[in-house]
């Protein structure tokens, strides 16, 4: 839909939140890009939203009741900066999504900024929705920012699963060979590689392929760097098959569950 959140004030709705994806997602279209932060929409947090498709919205009935069947189409939006329909009124031209993905990714920034301001800059912060294909891409386009960091931080509370996470473990893993330099790159910068130490998120709803992944990164441990408590995992894995962990090595991995970050 739309990616916001509304309240009623003074008899109408009003637009308190507009959610942003990740600076980086500035391609258009991006599934991800709020339809409200497209060029020449002029729509903006305390906003009154009077109308869809010319029809007025009724604050006794939920404001998303008006957007039924309408997502991935052009729909006419009423908007102004007072309660009411008049001559200051406007109308936009918006497309809404199926889903809101940048809602979801709004959380993922915050949350690494909140690791961010911590640590000062040294920790490193990827979510990992799913084990899928689509995770598979966003932890791609999330991890790569993070390289040059001392830590990371890979949080795979609620993760829906997916495939068995092998690609995750192969580049999680890869050990240190050579530097090389490149004109196009910062002196000694590393290639797609994090050599810190990580932690791997769960709590009690991990599962499958991210219940998975929390356990093959702990049988990569050795030493004070592997540990695990608080919430019990779910151990809901889907699939049959019979595979052997090979391991372990030194890699500096542990698996926490009782987090605070929020």
């Amino acid at each position: 839909m739309l990616g916001v959140d509304f309240s009623v004030d003074r008899g109408a709705y009003q637009i308190t939140k507009i959610y942003d994806a990740s600076p980086s997602d500035v391609t258009v279209p991006d599934p991800a890009r709020n339809p409200l932060r497209e060029p020449g929409i002029d729509v903006k947090e305390g906003d009154y939203l009077l109308a869809v498709n010319g029809k007025p919205l009724e604050t006794k009935q939920d404001p998303w009741a008006a957007f039924l069947g309408l997502a991935g189409k052009d729909v006419t939006l009423t908007v102004s900066s007072r309660p009411v329909l008049d001559d200051d009124a406007r109308s936009v031209v918006v497309k809404p999504g199926y889903f809101e993905i940048c809602r979801h990714r709004a959380w993922i920034e915050s949350t690494r900024s909140y690791v961010e301001r911590k640590t000062a800059g040294r920790v490193g912060y990827v979510y990992l929705k799913m084990t899928s294909e689509y995770g598979f891409r966003e932890f791609t386009r999330q991890f790569a920012p993070q390289i040059g960091k001392e830590a990371l931080i890979l949080d795979a509370r609620w993760n829906q699963g997916g495939h068995i996470p092998y690609h995750l473990i192969d580049i999680l893993t890869r050990q240190f060979y050579f530097y090389s330099e490149d004109m196009r790159r910062a002196v000694g910068q590393k290639n797609y590689f994090l050599d810190g130490p990580k932690v791997v998120l769960i709590n009690g709803v991990t599962q499958s392929g991210g219940d998975l992944l929390a356990h093959l990164a702990q049988g990569q441990a050795l030493g004070p760097g592997r540990a695990q408590s608080g919430q019990r995992r779910l151990h809901h894995w889907v699939g049959s098959f019979q595979r052997q962990i090979l391991g372990p090595s030194e890699h500096d991995f542990f698996v926490r569950t009782d987090v605070g970050i929020t």
